[in-house]
């Protein structure tokens, strides 16, 4: 039995309905996510056990986001209840030669409060077999950056997985201190998902250009970030959305060799939480022990599918992951 525990912080998502801006009087629909918050849906529709430890207001708010939680079937028995508001992200999405904007407004939420003094570790990691966290939720600020050293820490004591997502976020962190903060937690991870914000070494201060990059070069990159912190595997994705809204996904993985999916292309509903998809994808099939190579493709089938739905995250089967890298689209009657 297999069983992920994911730290990270709960969010709301509010976009203007019909492609319109929030400079405008207009409809909105509100959606609960947030990258931990995905992994751990998806995964529990995959039918894997996943926990979330998190914080959330002891409001209408925060039950409500935990009863979603619940419905899903994600772990909820870690939430803390403390603070007075979940974070929040307007999206406005892009339409044409308009691009999407994204706003934070996640200062002092619940889960900035959270720090590792506190908790019981032991029930925490009780049956865990994986541990995983994101870079968004390190550049949130010291405190949950001690919180998920502290959770890293204990994961290695008790010889847990632990999978790392550098998911970048200029907004919030700039590119020096995230290739610093990052790999300084890469040293914990056996798993990590993407490669521009880590320093292969002390000179290596820019982010790695991917939209220049060759599967070579790729190649070259993966390689080094692997040897030099001794991990298990290292993920990449390439994707671009063409001038008709048509989204091509591939994506890479070294384990000591390369390795390269199927490539999918799907119209775009909306690609927020493909990512996370990617990654739940992955871990589903790595935890069940597939080779990384089925992995990969079923990980790239999983974001695939998720740029066809308007949640951030994607809640399906297995089964409806496999048929997409069958190709078939044929109606379930």
């Amino acid at each position: 039995m297999t069983k992920v525990l994911l730290v990270g912080e709960p969010l709301i998502r509010i976009s203007p309905s019909h492609f319109q801006t929030l400079g405008n009087a207009c409809q909105a629909q509100l959606y609960f996510g947030g990258s931990e918050v995905n992994i751990a849906r998806t995964l529990s529709g995959f039918g894997a056990a996943s926990s979330l430890l998190t914080a959330l207001p002891d409001n209408q708010v925060g039950r409500s986001f935990e009863a979603f939680l619940r419905q899903s079937g994600v772990a909820t028995e870690h939430v803390q209840w403390c603070g007075d508001r979940v974070g929040i992200y307007y999206l406005e999405n892009g339409f044409g030669c308009r691009p999407s904007q994204v706003a934070y407004d996640r200062s002092a939420s619940s889960f900035s409060l959270l720090g590792p003094k506190g908790l019981d570790y032991g029930k925490l990691f009780e049956a865990v077999t994986h541990f995983h966290f994101s870079g968004i939720t390190l550049a949130l600020g010291k405190v949950s950056q001690d919180l998920v050293e502290q959770l890293a820490i204990e994961a290695m004591k008790r010889q847990v997985c632990v999978s790392f997502d550098l998911n970048f976020r200029s907004s919030m962190i700039s590119v020096r201190e995230a290739k610093r903060l990052f790999s300084h937690f890469a040293q914990y991870a056996d798993l990590i998902f993407g490669m521009e914000p880590l320093k292969r070494n002390q000179a290596d201060q820019a982010m790695f250009d991917r939209d220049k990059a060759d599967q070579g070069a790729v190649k070259e990159r993966l390689a080094a970030l692997y040897e030099a912190y001794h991990l298990k595997a290292i993920f990449h994705t390439e994707r671009h959305i063409d001038d008709q809204g048509v989204n091509h996904y591939l994506a890479y993985a070294y384990d000591g060799q390369l390795h390269r999916s199927i490539e999918l292309s799907t119209p775009v509903l909306q690609r927020v939480g493909s990512g996370d998809a990617f990654v739940a994808g992955c871990l589903y099939q790595l935890m069940r022990g597939q080779a990384i190579f089925a992995a990969l493709d079923f990980a790239a089938a999983t974001a695939s599918l998720k740029c066809t739905v308007a949640d951030d995250q994607l809640f399906v089967s297995a089964n409806q992951v496999d048929r997409v890298m069958r190709g078939n689209r044929e109606v379930r009657r």
